[in-house]
């Protein structure tokens, strides 16, 4: 009896975890569908107006300026809104 009731429990913890694998993938395949129809819009634009850049980009990072021999860099980081769903 006993070792059908660690055999029950064991199962029903796998069951658990397979369970939130299953919920975390089915997270990730609407938010890849979700990119892939965003980018679909957008696909053949010449020009992004202010809403295309609220949705494809969460944020910008401007780096300080500094410069060398009279030229002038800066570091420019652009944050996409869907970076890490592909791959």
């Amino acid at each position: 009896m006993e070792k059908n009731e660690q055999e029950w429990q064991d199962k029903k913890k796998r069951h658990d975890e397979i369970q939130a694998q299953l919920s975390a993938v089915k997270e990730k395949i609407l938010s890849i569908s979700t990119w892939a129809e965003v980018i679909r819009k957008h696909i053949h634009s010449n020009d992004l107006d202010r809403a295309a850049v609220d949705e494809l980009i969460d944020h910008i990072e401007i780096g300080e300026s500094i410069y060398t021999d009279g030229i002038r860099r800066q570091e420019v980081k652009v944050f996409y809104r869907f970076v890490g769903l592909i791959g």
